[in-house]
């Protein structure tokens, strides 16, 4: 009698410990979690000497964690036909095994470095295994009724944790899917604002200039001493017009991630194509241009090309007198980090914060949309960075801007050759 009560307590006191564990195992937030406490679970309520948990994936078993004297095959995979977890997975049923010698069901070789004698393996969900739960003892030893149905209590649990992860983990994939597309219409609303904003404003000035002058034409048909010069602005406005329009594509045009053509792009030379671009202003402007060696970035070409083209323009043209630009490099926490700096007229702490607004111009040039910025800010946006311009009247303005590092290769190429 006195040997019915105590195992009547061991049977009552490894209850308790299940509740526990299925209190635990609700509170888990990803599977490593869950494999641990299972695993110590596993061989707390049978007092076996290891324990194994076992996921199936396709044709083969995982083997997510061990809890043995000498894991075997955490992480790794063995397929289904290879080991005693893939069959109890493939017919949906325990195994018990109180001699691995004698089973052919088992390697018994594999297992002769963990000394394990004796085996159970449960199934993850009874029809359909999920996985399976495994217990070892290093003598040889026969686990009674009682014990595998806690254990199989214990599988019976972790599926129902197995399923809850998978929700949550397709919840999550679902909310970040949710965050891309509010993400990418916050974007494309943006765009929309600002090509309302050019059809608004922008755009109307010119269509004014056209619509005045040929009505004038049309008018002093007969008189044509003024039309050279009706002419000549109605060219000045349909060329301010094709560059507005060009400008909100190329601006609109990032939006459209499919059209980035991202390849591993030599800077250096792109530095140099800019100036070639830029030769002509440069020159007028009597411009001084000093470029460090620059690395190497994985990114699309002419997204490098148009931002480095627009901020080296841009202290060009808003400086009345000839300045020195430097373009500089350095490397920090996994970024490349760029300043575009030149030493002209400075703007203030106002302007700074103003600057990078689609169509917000400070000073009036021929030329200019109000766009070159904008779209700067869209670019490095798109590689994950930051822009930002630093500048105080009469000490000039430096721009900087990061973008993901890309493993540094040896160049020999000189930007300013």
């Amino acid at each position: 009698m006195a040997d019915d009560e105590a195992q009547a307590f061991c049977y009552s006191f490894a209850l308790e410990r299940l509740v526990a564990v299925m209190g635990e195992l609700s509170k888990a937030s990803d599977i490593a979690t869950a494999t641990a406490i299972i695993g110590d679970a596993a061989r707390a309520l049978t007092g076996a000497d290891g324990a194994s948990f076992v996921l199936q994936d396709g044709q083969q078993c995982y083997y997510a964690d061990e809890r043995d004297i000498a894991p075997l095959w955490q992480g790794k995979r063995l397929p289904l036909t290879a080991c005693i977890g893939g069959w109890v997975m493939r017919h949906a049923k325990p195994a018990v095994i109180e001699d691995i010698t004698t089973d052919p069901r088992v390697p018994a070789e594999a297992y002769r470095p963990a000394c394990v004698k004796s085996l159970a393996m449960l199934p993850i969900r009874r029809d359909a295994p999920l996985g399976a739960i495994g217990i070892y003892w290093s003598s040889n030893y026969r686990p009674d009724a009682q014990e595998l149905a806690i254990l199989q209590a214990l599988a019976d649990a972790t599926c129902v944790t197995l399923a809850n992860l998978e929700l949550q983990a397709r919840q999550e994939d679902q909310l970040r899917i949710l965050e891309r597309q509010q993400a990418r219409i916050r974007s494309q609303h943006a765009t929309l604002d600002v090509f309302t904003r050019a059809l608004a404003h922008d755009l109307k000035e010119p269509v004014r200039t056209l619509l005045s002058y040929s009505g004038l034409l049309l008018e002093e048909a007969q008189d044509q001493e003024n039309h050279p010069i009706y002419l000549s602005y109605i060219h000045h406005a349909a060329s301010r017009m094709e560059m507005l329009m060009d400008a909100v594509s190329r601006y609109t045009r990032l939006d459209d991630c499919a059209q980035a053509a991202r390849s591993l792009c030599n800077l250096n030379e792109t530095a140099s194509q800019v100036r070639r671009n830029l030769a002509g202003l440069l020159a007028e402007r009597g411009t001084t241009l000093q470029i460090e060696t620059l690395p190497q970035l994985h990114a699309d070409p002419a997204h490098l090309t148009q931002l480095l083209q627009n901020l080296i323009g841009n202290a060009v043209l808003h400086n009345s007198h000839p300045v020195t630009i430097e373009v500089r490099h350095s490397i920090s926490a996994g970024h490349s980090s760029f300043a575009v700096a030149d030493d002209g007229q400075g703007l203030n702490a106002s302007q700074t914060e103003l600057i990078f607004e689609p169509f917000r111009r400070l000073t009036h040039l021929a030329g200019c949309a109000g766009l070159g910025l904008a779209v700067c800010q869209r670019i490095v946006a798109l590689y994950g960075g930051e822009i930002r311009c630093d500048s105080a009247p009469g000490r000039g303005a430096v721009f900087t801007f990061t973008l993901p590092a890309t493993e540094k290769a040896e160049c020999d190429y000189a930007p300013n050759r």
